[in-house]
């Protein structure tokens, strides 16, 4: 029995293991946008690229507009390139924790300072 597991662990090593999604199939991963979200809202749904995570909500870019979600007004907020463990809701900020995980999947992960608000603001014409 023991050569057998010995024998399993090494071809488990020579081959390598891989759960989940690749992150070569992730397109935020590979250019310098955010993850693509879809939220659920108590007004409709916004989709489009995450731009920033801040205290209050989302900062979306909803085609060539940018939307701020309130995290009260989120009723339901999914990232289908990744999954479920990224997915909040109900109306509730999430926990720290989950903050600085959709923080990572945003475009500016270091948040929206005033001044790139102003260029954006203006590349995007409101």
């Amino acid at each position: 029995m023991k050569p057998f597991i010995a024998a399993l662990i090494a071809i488990s090593l020579a081959t390598g293991c891989h759960y989940g999604t690749k992150i070569e199939n992730l397109n935020f991963a590979s250019s310098p946008r955010g993850a693509s979200v879809q939220v659920t809202r108590v007004n409709g749904v916004v989709s489009g690229e995450l731009l920033a995570v801040n205290d209050d909500g989302l900062v979306v870019l909803e085609g060539r507009r940018m939307v701020t979600v309130p995290f009260p007004e989120i009723r339901d907020a999914r990232f289908a390139e990744i999954g479920s463990a990224y997915s909040f809701g109900g109306g509730k900020q999430p926990d720290p924790e989950r903050l600085a995980m959709l923080r990572r999947i945003s475009h500016f992960p270091q948040g929206i300072t005033p001044e790139i608000k102003s260029r954006l603001l203006t590349m995007y014409q409101q």
